[in-house]
């Protein structure tokens, strides 16, 4: 038997050896070379044998050709390369036979399937499915339009890529991973398709919800090893993130109604909030949660319910002073106010909005009966009090509140004047009147007025007012008596008084200027009289009243 040698590998044959010898007398004489001149004089007979071999070689590649293709169309696994060279190394007179034509055909078959396979896969080729699935849920209908044609046409390539592997091409080694490429997409394409679907009939209310169908797709994606960066991953998982979520806020909601649950009133506002996405992502029921999805919107219509009772009593009790000026009005709205601040305190939830809107009509309330004075002077403090509700609420009447600040303005001035009034009265006490501006006593009685009359009570302002007007009114009051009495007052209790005067923190020139006046004439006529010869009594008193009549003074000097 022969042996064919190749780089695959020795492949024997059967057939013939030939043995040439040369004959006797045909040698030169010479010694050979090792060349083969001791067949040169038979030049003729040797390219006949190089034929014969020729040809005999081409039939032993031929049936080596046929038993290696043969073999390998036999194998259960090949690779590409081997398939390759077979086809292209096939002698040309075997390209009209049977067995070329189908290893040609597996061929040219897996060649052109791994070109569609490459050209299908390129680098973009993830971003590129990715986009078009996120472009699935867009608003822009030619978009979405877009989307679905591309993902289709992707399916289809990816499924006839893997249809003609598995029928096909399924024993070629090399396109073993990528059969399982194949399969992969095939089940991600086919896995994300439904979630789009599943998610667009939960928002269309088309398909009832159960968590447990989220959750089994979730865990089937994950199964599969569906990317997470993938669009329909994301959301799905999203999907059942926020049905856990509801289903936590929806419990604690039910619980917080329940008074030995030791659990917080929830607010109205979020009430809405879960209720609200629970419609937004699932307008069709939860099978899961319906009942306590029930509970809560009757909880909210029992909320709803007293909010139209909360704006009707507001928006028919306008505020006006034909209305203050009746208390039994204002007592009805005060009473109002306390049964429907009790309501709220049974209601399921905590109402912020509605509460916000009782306690905004209560403030005007106030400040109205503030400034009609129904409620009589109220502290600085009980206005201030409005004031920063004010400025904590931007839903307050802003010409209540310019009211308000108007009349705080006011009140501080005139807490600011009656202070300076209070220093000057400290310095003149202690002699410092470089420091000391006084101001007219019919300006202080003004002053005074005004604090007794303004719409805030300034208490301490008004009690300190009151003893200056007391001591000015004492002190005025005695020097005039003094003045006008037909008894002589003593010189020393008329400067004493003047002394009193002058310590008052207010302007009194002419009485100053009077009773001093009249002291220095009564210091003169004392002197005069010092310097006088002794005179009778009856003479004395006849010199003094004299005196007194022309230059009418009262006072008797004693010394």
């Amino acid at each position: 038997g022969w042996q064919v040698c190749d780089k695959e590998g020795i492949t024997e044959i059967e057939g013939l050896f030939f043995f040439f010898q040369a004959e006797d007398g045909i040698r030169d004489a010479q010694e050979s070379r090792g060349l083969g001149d001791v067949y040169k004089r038979q030049v003729v007979g040797l390219d006949i044998l190089d034929s014969r071999v020729r040809t005999i070689y081409n039939q032993i590649a031929q049936i080596a050709w046929r038993k290696h293709a043969s073999d390998l169309i036999g194998r259960q696994e090949l690779e590409f390369a081997e398939l390759e060279k077979t086809s292209k190394n096939a002698p040309e007179t075997e390209h009209d036979g049977e067995l070329y034509g189908k290893i040609n055909q597996l061929y040219v078959k897996a060649q052109q399937w791994n070109d569609m396979y490459n050209h299908l896969f390129t680098q973009e080729f993830d971003s590129h499915l990715n986009q078009c699935f996120s472009q699935l849920t867009s608003q822009d209908k030619i978009e979405k339009t877009q989307a679905e044609l591309e993902v289709e046409t992707i399916e289809r390539k990816v499924k006839q890529l893997l249809t003609e592997y598995q029928e096909e091409l399924n024993n070629i080694k090399d396109f073993g991973a990528k059969g399982d490429i194949l399969i992969r997409y095939r089940d991600w394409i086919s896995w994300s398709q439904e979630s789009q679907s599943c998610m667009k009939d939960m928002r269309s209310g088309k398909l009832s919800v159960k968590s447990e169908y989220i959750k089994e797709k979730v865990k089937q994606a994950e199964d599969i090893r569906v990317p997470q960066k993938w669009e329909s991953y994301r959301q799905l998982h999203s999907a059942l993130e926020n049905f856990d979520e509801l289903e936590k806020e929806i419990e604690l909601f039910v619980l917080s109604q329940e008074p030995d649950a030791g659990i917080k009133k929830r607010s109205f506002r979020k009430a809405k909030q879960v209720l609200e996405k629970v419609k937004s992502n699932y307008q069709s029921d939860i099978e899961d949660i319906s009942d306590k999805v029930n509970i809560i919107e009757n909880n909210i219509s029992q909320c709803e319910h007293w909010l139209e009772q909360v704006m009707t009593f507001t928006n028919n009790s306008a505020l006006n002073h034909e209305l203050l000026e009746d208390n039994l009005n204002v007592e009805f709205l005060q009473q109002t106010i306390k049964e429907l601040r009790e309501k709220s305190q049974s209601l399921p939830f905590i109402f912020e909005e509605g509460e916000q809107i009782l306690n905004d009509f209560e403030w005007s309330l106030n400040v109205s009966l503030f400034l009609s004075k129904q409620k009589g002077q109220q502290p600085l403090s009980a206005w201030m009090e409005l004031l920063n509700y004010a400025n904590r609420n931007s839903s307050c009447n802003l010409e209540l509140i310019n009211q308000i600040r108007e009349q705080i303005s006011q009140a501080e001035k005139l807490q600011d004047a009656v202070n300076r009034i209070r220093k000057n009265e400290i310095a003149k006490a202690q002699n410092q009147t470089s420091k000391v501006i006084s101001i007219p006593i019919d300006e202080m009685k003004n002053l005074a007025n005004n604090v007794f009359n303004c719409r805030i009570k300034l208490e301490e302002e008004a009690n300190y007012l009151r003893e200056l007007l007391l001591k000015v009114k004492n002190t005025l009051g005695a020097l005039d008596e003094m003045m006008n009495s037909e008894a002589k007052p003593n010189l020393v209790d008329v400067q004493k008084r003047l002394e009193e005067l002058r310590k008052l923190p207010i302007e009194s020139k002419d009485n100053e200027q009077a009773v001093s006046s009249r002291i220095e004439k009564a210091q003169l006529l004392a002197k005069r009289f010092r310097n006088t010869v002794e005179v009778s009594a009856d003479v004395a008193e006849n010199l003094i009243q004299e005196y007194e009549k022309k230059q009418n003074i009262c006072l008797l000097y004693t010394s």
